[in-house]
């Protein structure tokens, strides 16, 4: 068994409208997936998956460079935000683009703390998980707060959860 390792895992959004031959950013690594767990001892282990305009996911490789902020940075709510405004919505890359659409669902771990964060620019942001000790997954929409600006604006939100020490399986 592999315990403590952190894995990413997205679901692509389907096949309308996609044009014949063409792969999305989900099946890109970097783009829509990212994770880090090889130095466990010494820094965070993180896993990131992405959703929003494939394009531009692309361009700014977003997950590979949330997970690298994630590991940074002391507060995961925070780095994800940062990250996002930094890497995504402030990138020279997009400068072109009025509105820049994403989202991210990342899970952070350090020492015993386990983040599950979610953050996206677009209105709304469909969030679900579930533990394995869960009787039933969670699941709710994140919105965007009245007033703010779509594809300029980034809402992050998260849950903590805590390993139970002694416990080798976690």
């Amino acid at each position: 068994m592999f315990y403590n390792v952190i894995h990413p895992s997205i679901v692509l959004g389907g096949i309308l409208l996609k044009q014949s031959g063409r792969v999305g950013q989900s099946a890109l690594y970097a783009c829509g997936t990212w994770a880090d767990s090889l130095n466990k001892e010494d820094e965070p282990s993180v896993a990131v998956c992405t959703s929003g305009c494939g394009e531009h996911l692309v361009q700014t490789q977003l997950a590979k460079e949330i997970a690298n902020d994630l590991k940074k940075n002391e507060c995961p709510t925070t780095g994800l935000h940062k990250s996002i405004m930094d890497n995504f919505i402030n990138s020279r890359y997009l400068r072109n683009v009025e509105q820049k659409l994403c989202g991210a669902l990342a899970l952070h771990r350090s020492g015993s703390e386990i983040s599950l964060l979610w953050g996206h620019s677009t209105e709304t942001m469909s969030v679900g998980y579930m533990k394995t000790d869960d009787k039933k997954p969670v699941a709710f929409i994140s919105d965007l707060p009245v007033g703010s600006k779509v594809g300029q604006t980034v809402n992050v939100g998260g849950n903590y959860h805590y390993i139970v020490s002694g416990d080798p399986k976690r």
